[in-house]
């Protein structure tokens, strides 16, 4: 099974498939699928041609909130993604972006150096929406 495949048949249908699916998967795997995407995307142009169709039904993001969809909720960038604010100081109950997807990708373990995997991680999540301060929706 190649990357795309298991991208277009077992990654996105769960993704798409909303709150009962997310629950099923469970948290750590819905992590760990986004994970495997952002790690594929530069390597392997099919995921990107799947991921860029469908990032706005698919992007499920875990977060101080739970699980939820990025096109329809403002997530934030938490400190551990090197975000200066401390948004829970100023907005009632910001939904962070959890930091299970640096140490699921090995990157909390490894971050001497790991400056640049960390843009890599803002400029993806950025992307989505997420961001550091209000979002002017």
């Amino acid at each position: 099974c190649t990357p795309a495949e298991l991208t277009e048949h077992h990654i996105l249908p769960v993704l798409r498939g909303g709150p009962p699916a997310w629950a099923e998967a469970g948290e750590d795997t819905v992590v760990d699928y986004l994970v495997f995407i952002k790690q594929c995307l530069p390597r392997e142009a099919r995921c990107r041609a799947l991921w860029k169709a469908s990032k706005v039904q698919c992007a499920v993001l875990l977060t101080s909130a739970g699980l939820c969809l990025a096109s329809t909720t403002t997530v934030h960038f938490s400190a551990s993604f090197g975000n200066p604010n401390d948004l829970t100081q100023i907005l009632p109950n910001p939904a962070l972006l959890s930091e299970k997807y640096l140490t699921r990708s090995g990157l909390a373990e490894n971050f001497s150096g790991g400056r640049e995997d960390l843009s890599g991680w803002r400029a993806f999540f950025s992307d989505l929406g997420v961001t550091d301060f209000l979002a002017v929706t």
